[in-house]
């Protein structure tokens, strides 16, 4: 439990620098047994995924064709994406936080992944474009 003086509760795990590790790892680089199922991390508790969850992430990037990325989509799926110029997981994957969506901003109407960057170029009727963004014309700062 967080904050405990025993935070690793739980007979498969132990505590050591600062968090919770398994007593035993099954042998795949970095993933726990099905026992080892809470981690803990100065004060911070987490879940960890679950076994077939943590195999496809490390084996999806893989399945993918050379130079792209596999995001996750769902529980055990996953999209080979190319995160430079995907426009729907600009920069990495919007699933796991680490890219954007560009067409999803607000009155955005038209935009492109240029290097991993969202480029909005047109917006909306009653928006205006706006440094790169799309703002609404009654929200539009006067000059």
């Amino acid at each position: 439990m967080c904050g405990t003086l025993n935070p690793c509760s739980t007979g498969s795990l132990i505590y050591k620098n600062d968090q919770c590790e398994c007593r035993r790892h099954n042998g795949a680089m970095g993933i726990m047994r099905p026992g080892c199922a809470a981690t803990w991390s100065r004060g911070v508790c987490s879940s960890a995924p679950d076994l077939k969850e943590q195999m496809l992430a490390m084996e999806a990037d893989k399945l993918c064709p050379p130079g792209m990325h596999a995001c996750p989509v769902g529980r055990l799926e996953f999209e080979c994406v190319i995160p430079a110029l995907d426009v729907d997981n600009c920069g990495g994957c919007v699933s796991t936080g680490q890219g954007e969506a560009c067409g999803d901003y607000p009155g955005v109407r038209g935009a492109a992944c240029v290097e991993g960057a969202c480029d909005v170029y047109s917006c909306h009727p009653g928006y205006a474009l706006l440094n790169g963004q799309c703002i609404r014309k009654k929200d539009r700062p006067s000059h």
